[in-house]
């Protein structure tokens, strides 16, 4: 009995398989009449969607060259710094990343500002400033440097300033967004 049923199922599976192999060569494949449907890409970014300042007026002024540091997304400004103009010990909320496209930018660390320790970067150099990293960083040469940022926002900068002794500072009467230390991770 258990003969026949094996000999009952390989004969069935055989005559399938045969049937299915004369059918196979006897049709013709289908012709191609149409390609098969792309899944949709995003839109290029070209020149046509991006709303520029003309070169001359980011030189100038500085200002913002795509999106915005404090709405969701990316962004990149431009950032123009004369006469020993430096910022203060600070941090970001958010990565970002800092090209130098003209003069020398000096950057330095920590919360106490040491304007002597400032490392001097020259134009085509880039740093990057992971968040709750701080430093302070500007022009010191009498000169124009110019910067571009770029990162997501909104960010948020924190002003951190220590004096020597670890009390905080505070500038012109600001104290508001001064924090002593940057919020763990």
């Amino acid at each position: 009995m258990t003969l026949s049923r094996l000999s009952v199922s390989a004969c069935a599976f055989a005559v399938f398989t045969i049937a299915g192999m004369a059918i196979g060569q006897g049709q013709a494949p289908a012709p191609q009449t149409q390609k098969p449907a792309q899944p949709p890409r995003p839109p290029l970014l070209h020149a046509g969607n991006l709303i520029m300042p003309p070169d001359d007026a980011i030189a100038a002024n500085g200002g913002p060259v795509f999106g915005a540091a404090n709405q969701t997304g990316f962004y990149i400004t431009r950032n123009v710094f004369r006469n020993n103009n430096t910022s203060r010990p600070h941090y970001h909320t958010m990565d970002r990343w800092v090209t130098v496209i003209k003069g020398t930018w000096w950057g330095g660390t920590g919360k106490v500002f040491r304007q002597k320790e400032m490392k001097p970067m020259p134009a085509g150099s880039v740093m990057f400033h992971p968040a709750y990293f701080i430093h302070y960083d500007g022009n010191q040469d009498n000169g124009e440097t110019i910067v571009q940022i770029m990162g997501y926002g909104p960010v948020t900068t924190v002003q951190v300033e220590e004096d020597e002794k670890g009390n905080p500072m505070t500038k012109g009467g600001e104290g508001a967004g001064y924090a002593a230390t940057p919020p763990a991770k």
